[in-house]
């Protein structure tokens, strides 16, 4: 089934597109997409804005094929007709345009307990920077205090972690090498934030460094085979991530966990 736009129809969008502070967003774009797939227009718009999205995939609901001609209509407007959810928003961090949800009754506000109870799960994301220089940290630490449920920031220092409600009382931790703790509270955490780290020196135990014969090392390791090698199976659960990257865009990035039976 194909899809027809019309301009006097895409300004229906125009409140969503109010919102935005970024004077990008606001600009007119003139585009024009012929039988093609949000996905390959998206494309086409990161192409010429010089923007690279970033989104959780279940945002891009429209699996139908785009006929439409966008002449001098505003970057926001094109992107609501695309992704088809008014309580969608958009940020401009660099070079990347960040689309994330807000609900109608809370944009800009924290996410309350009351109102995470009320569903099954709920979604939080956001940036890990340097605090001083602004750096995009990759492959940051983000996991919950009480809990073994966690994740990490990607390449571009982009994070999105789905949690269960009963979790929204818990605290969040955000960690990096050489860098402090940042620690918050989950349910005051809004839709998307940008958390700053501080840098730390971290002194060191003096340590003395001794050499030892080959053998005494293997005898060793021998006499410590039962504490080390335990004579029961257990699982071993890893996080996978990979990604390719041509001129700064994604052209692969995939993600798993994989549990492994010892």
């Amino acid at each position: 089934m194909q899809k027809h736009w019309f301009i006097g129809f895409l300004f229906l969008f125009i409140g969503t597109c109010a919102s935005g502070q970024n004077l990008i967003l606001d600009q007119p774009e003139s585009l024009s997409f012929s039988n093609i797939s949000v996905d390959s227009a998206l494309r086409i718009i990161e192409i010429q804005s010089g923007l690279h999205f970033t989104f959780r995939s279940d945002l891009l609901q429209n699996n139908e094929r785009i006929n439409a001609q966008f002449k001098n209509v505003p970057l926001c407007i094109i992107l609501d007709s695309l992704f088809e959810n008014p309580n969608l928003n958009y940020k401009i961090i660099e070079n990347q345009l960040v689309v994330y949800e807000q609900k109608p009754d809370s944009i800009s506000e924290p996410m309350e307990s009351d109102s995470i109870a009320q569903t099954g799960h709920f979604t939080f994301s956001g940036e890990v920077q340097d605090a001083d220089t602004r750096e995009r940290l990759s492959f940051a630490a983000i996991s919950l205090q009480n809990s073994t449920i966690g994740t990490i920031s990607n390449e571009d220092g982009f994070f999105s972690l789905k949690l269960d409600k009963r979790k929204s009382n818990d605290t969040v931790l955000i960690s990096y090498l050489g860098y402090e703790t940042f620690k918050i509270p989950l349910n005051r955490i809004s839709e998307f934030t940008v958390y700053p780290l501080k840098s730390v020196s971290i002194p060191l135990q003096e340590v003395i460094v001794r050499g030892l014969f080959a053998e005494n090392i293997v005898r060793l390791a021998i006499a410590s085979k039962k504490k080390n090698y335990p004579n029961h199976s257990f699982v071993q659960r890893a996080f996978y991530r990979e990604s390719v990257k041509h001129d700064r865009k994604y052209m692969l990035y995939s993600e798993g966990i994989l549990d492994v039976l010892k």
